[in-house]
Order: C-alpha cells, then sequence, then structure tokens
C-alpha cells in the first residue's frame, strides 16, 4: 500500500518551531484570512515533483520558493510516506549555493531525533543542511545522495523512464511512490495535484494529461470508465463550482450566527441583571413594609399613651379649677360681709374690732389657701406645657423620619415594577386616614377647648382671662396649623411617588417591548438560515437539483421568473424543451 502519512516542517511555516500535518486521513484546516492555510496546502504537490517556481503565487510573493519556505539552513520540508512494509521520508531544504533546492531520501520515519543536535553547553540547536549527511553518518541512518535537480527527483517519485543510469534506477527501486517491479508509473500526477489544490486547472487540462498518458502508454492502459461514472463527476464537479459560489453568503450567515449568539448572551445577562434587580427591589419593598408596620404601631401605642395622659391633666386642671372657684366665692363672700360690717355702728363695729384679729387670721388662711391653689394650678400648667413640648419634639422627630422614610421609598420605587404601584396607593391612603384622623381628634380638641373657654368665660365674666389659658389656645392652633402642613407635604410626596411607578412601569413595559422584538427578530434570522441550509442541502429530485444538474447558468437567465416557493418542492417533474433556455414542469 502506498500513502502520504506526513507533512513535517522544520523552522519553516513557523520560525524555531516544528509544524506537523496529518494527510492519512480527514484534515481540517481553519483560520483567519492571513493565516497560512493556502500556503500549507501548497507544499503537497512538492512531494510529486512540482517545480516550486508554480507554487508561489508572483502577484502575492516576491520571493523565491527557497527564501520563502526555506529561509535558513536548518529549515526542513520533509514528507514521511509509506510503501508497502517500508516507510521513507522525502526532505527537503535549500541549497547552499544557489537559490535552488536540494531533495535527499530517508530509509526510515520521522523522529526529532534524526533532526537536533547537541551543542558542547550542553543546548539543542536543528542540524544544519550542510551537516545533515554526516549527521545521519553519525546516526547510521540509511539515506540516498544529495539530488538538485527537480526533474531527477520527479523520476524517482514517479517512476519514470530515464536514460541517467544504474544509480538513478536503484533510487527508483528503493524510494518510488508506485510500484516499480510492474511497471506502474505516475507521469503527470503532479499537475494533477497542483490543479486540485490551486483551482487553477480544469477539466481541459485533464484530459490533455489523460490524452498524454494514454498515447505513451497505449498498450499498458486501460480506460475502464463507464459513462455513469464520467457523468457522476460531471456532476460532483458542477456542485462544487455551486458551493464555492455560494461561499460569500456562507460566510456571510456564519457571521450572522455569531452577531446573534453574541446577542443572545447579551440578552441573557440583561434578563439575569433584571432579575436580580427585581429580587433586591422586592426584598426592600418588603422590608420598607415592615418598617412601615412598626412605626405604624409604636405611633398608635403613642397616640393612647398621650391620649391618657392628656385626660389626667384635663381632669387635674378642671379640679384645681373648681377649688379656685370656690375660694373666689369665699373671698366675695368676706368682702361682702366686711362692706356690712362697714356700714354698722359703733358697737358694731367694736365687735367687729374685737374679731378683727380672727377675721385677719381667717383671711390669711384664705389668702395663703388662694395662693395655694394659684401655685398648684402654675404648677399643673407648667407640668402640661412640659409635656406637651416632649411630645411635640418627640412627634417632630417622628414626622423627620417618616419624611426620611418616604424619600427612602421614593428612590427605591424607581426600580420597582408593578407591585410598587400598588404598594404606593396603600402607603397613600394609609397616610390619609391617619392624618383624617388626626385632623378629627384636633378638631375636637378644639371644640372641647372653645366649649371649655365659653363655659370659663360666662362664669367668670368680670374676671380677666388667664394668660396660660391664652397661651394654651394658642398652641393648639400652632399645632393645628402645623398639621396642616404636614398633610400638605404628605399629599406632595404621594404624588411624587406615584410619578415615580408610572415612569417605572413604562420603563419596564420598554425593556419588555424590546426584548419580544428581538427574539422575533431572532426568530427571523434562524428561518433564514434553515431556508438556506435546504436549499444548499437541495435533494436532487427537487426544483433546485434539477437546475443545478442540466442549467447551471439558470440564475442569471430564468431565475427572475421563477417562485422561490418552488425550487424545493420535490413532487414536480420538470424536463427540458428543445430550446437550451426553456424549462417546463409539468
Amino acid at each position: 500500500m502506498y500513502a502520504l502519512k506526513r507533512l513535517i516542517l522544520i523552522d519553516s511555516y513557523k520560525a524555531g518551531e516544528l509544524v506537523e500535518l496529518r494527510l492519512d486521513g480527514h484534515t481540517n484546516l481553519n483560520g483567519v484570512n492571513g493565516a497560512g492555510k493556502t500556503t500549507l496546502l501548497r507544499l503537497v504537490p512538492l512531494f510529486f515533483g512540482e517545480r516550486p517556481g508554480r507554487l508561489v503565487p508572483k502577484s502575492r510573493v516576491t520571493d523565491s520558493f527557497a527564501k520563502h519556505y526555506l529561509p535558513n539552513e536548518s529549515s526542513y520540508i520533509i514528507f514521511e510516506y509509506q510503501r508497502f512494509e517500508q516507510t521513507c521520508m522525502a526532505i527537503i531544504y535549500a541549497s547552499t549555493q544557489d537559490e535552488g533546492l536540494c531533495y535527499r531520501f530517508v530509509d526510515k520515519s520521522f523522529a526529532v531525533e534524526d533532526f537536533i543536535e547537541t551543542r558542547g553547553d550542553g543546548s539543542f540547536y536543528p542540524v544544519s543542511c550542510r551537516n545533515l549527511r554526516t549527521h545521519f553518518l553519525k546516526r547510521r541512518i540509511a539515506h540516498s545522495e544529495q539530488i538538485t535537480a527537480c526533474n531527477d527527483y520527479r523520476t524517482v517519485i514517479q517512476n519514470l523512464p530515464h536514460k541517467k543510469g544504474q544509480e538513478l534506477r536503484q533510487l527508483i527501486a528503493r524510494y518510488s511512490f508506485c510500484n516499480s517491479s510492474l511497471g506502474h508509473r505516475l507521469k503527470d500526477i503532479e499537475k494533477i495535484v497542483t490543479g486540485m489544490l490551486t483551482r487553477s486547472t480544469d477539466f481541459a487540462d485533464l484530459r490533455d494529461m489523460l490524452v498524454n498518458c494514454i498515447e505513451e502508454n497505449r498498450d499498458s492502459i486501460a480506460l475502464d470508465l463507464q459513462m455513469e461514472t464520467l457523468d457522476s463527476w460531471h456532476k460532483e464537479y458542477r456542485a462544487y463550482q455551486n458551493t464555492e459560489a455560494e461561499r460569500g453568503k456562507i460566510e456571510q450567515l456564519n457571521q450572522l450566527e455569531n452577531d446573534f449568539a453574541q446577542v443572545d448572551l447579551e440578552l441573557g445577562e440583561t434578563q439575569y441583571r433584571l432579575r436580580c434587580l427585581l429580587s433586591q427591589n422586592e426584598q426592600q419593598l418588603q422590608q420598607a413594609q415592615d418598617n412601615g408596620n412598626r412605626c405604624q404601631q409604636q405611633l398608635e401605642l403613642l397616640k393612647n399613651t398621650w391620649e391618657e395622659r392628656e385626660q389626667q391633666l384635663k381632669s387635674a386642671l378642671a379640679e384645681s379649677k373648681a377649688a379656685l372657684e370656690q375660694a373666689r366665692r369665699q373671698l366675695d363672700y368676706l368682702i361682702q360681709e366686711k362692706a356690712s360690717w362697714d356700714k354698722q355702728d359703733v358697737p358694731l363695729l367694736s365687735q367687729l374690732l374685737a374679731r378683727l384679729p380672727q377675721i385677719k387670721t381667717r383671711l390669711q388662711q384664705e389668702q395663703a389657701n388662694l395662693q395655694q391653689l394659684m401655685a398648684d394650678v402654675q404648677d399643673i400648667e407648667a407640668q402640661f406645657k412640659q409635656l406637651k413640648a416632649e411630645k411635640e419634639n418627640y412627634f417632630s422627630g417622628q414626622q423627620h423620619g417618616y419624611e426620611l422614610a418616604i424619600r427612602d421609598s421614593a428612590s427605591q420605587a424607581s426600580e420597582l415594577k408593578a407591585q410598587a404601584q400598588a404598594h404606593t396607593e396603600q402607603q397613600k391612603e394609609a397616610l390619609r386616614v391617619a392624618h383624617a384622623s388626626q385632623q378629627e381628634h384636633l378638631h375636637t380638641e378644639h371644640s372641647k377647648l372653645s366649649v371649655a373657654k365659653g363655659v370659663l368665660a360666662s362664669q367668670i365674666a368680670d374676671i380677666q382671662p388667664e394668660p396660660a389659658l391664652i397661651a394654651n389656645r394658642e398652641a393648639k392652633q400652632e399645632h393645628y396649623h402645623a398639621s396642616q402642613q404636614l398633610k400638605q407635604e404628605a399629599e406632595k410626596g404621594a404624588k411624587v411617588i406615584e410619578a415615580n411607578s408610572k415612569k417605572n412601569q413604562a420603563d419596564i413595559e420598554r425593556s419588555l417591548s424590546d426584548k419580544a422584538r428581538q427574539v422575533q427578530e431572532k426568530q427571523r434570522i434562524l428561518d433564514e438560515l434553515a431556508h438556506l441550509q435546504n436549499q444548499l442541502d437541495a435533494n436532487p429530485d427537487t426544483l433546485l437539483g434539477f437546475l443545478r444538474e442540466h442549467q447551471p447558468q439558470w440564475t442569471g437567465t430564468i431565475a427572475k421568473v421563477i417562485n422561490p416557493a418552488l425550487l424545493l418542492k420535490e413532487d414536480l417533474e420538470p424536463v427540458l424543451q428543445s430550446s437550451p433556455a426553456s424549462l417546463a414542469c409539468p
């Protein structure tokens, strides 16, 4: 069995490195434009004896083949091939005298150690082509003499007829790529391989090669090909041309697929971020609701405590006012009694004079009682004012805390979804109810104080109103005005929260619509890819397969008048009419 197994490049394809390419099976070469795929493929015809000058495109490379592929003395191109039970190597390296190539055959498989030498400092370096023969002799490796002519190397590989003596015949018997003992030859095989890999040879060139081979070996070559085989080759060649014509579209589709995968990845990351934000916002919303509930409970407790304490103070104030009224009545009675005594005669006055110390004592006692009552009233009013000031400070702190909580809720509501709007409505309604209850309570207190003021005014019409009551009334009015301002600020905050919730809802709906549009675009691209793939893999029984086989130029003639929906149908029976550009589908 004859087979080309490996291509090894030492200090050639990549400077200072060893590159190995398997050739005994299916090998796939990938890379971007300019990576060197074609440069690597152009070396395969060199094994079959192709002239190096034909393998370097003059339009893109200005250097010779030796300078381009073999820039150093340690640069080698090695082909490992199999002939029956024998594994050989064909080594190609640059000539040290000119820009030509040198060839040498080796009777063993490739091993890296055969091309590495150790220097005095212990370092490893590739063997120079000047010392290659000496290195092989040291390692006792069977090899041929150096061949400097490309024609001689082609003669050995292809087993061509020659008149160059016994030495060349021995090389052919030992290293040719065909069975020389049976007279097999591979003439012009390098042209066929070059045409296949460089796409520069058409079927006319192949036909001329086959005719030349038949003319030279008319007696030994038999053409056993059948018409079906030639027709199959023709169809495969046409299919290959059509596939190459669609190469640009395939590359565009690959680019679209990569773009689509990138967009899909970005959408997945955006969806994951949205889910994380939604979960975080829900947790923050639940925490804010819990804090609001706790604050509401504390407020209710404080209100109940305040009401109880206020009721106690009011009771104490009523009792003090009753005692004061009693003392004033006693004082009036004493004054009237004194006046009556003044109207009486001297005996009566003497009696009154005798009772004067008692009256003074009693008067002093009553005045002391009056002063004590007034002091008690002042203490009660001072305590009432102190408690009122403490409660006002506490409620101011609570109000400030609520305002901060409302601002935090407003900033968080910008990232919430539709649930935030419902929570905002509930919070606004709770604020409204609390404000209404507070306003109603203040109104009730104001009414009570007004009634109490009227009663006191009617009872002590001739007495000047007390400064404490006036101050209490003014404090109540100021508290009422402050509550009105709190209500207005709370309503403004609720409106701001509602506007932010609507804005967040619009942003979320816009994001969802963008995602749906991208999903539709993705489905459209997948449908187009599937349709193009179906066209590329069209069955020969379809109309498209029939046109590719019988009308290769149909895309420039009748493609404009054919419905694209009919191209992939298999239930049609298209036939060719007498006119070469006409087609009929019964």
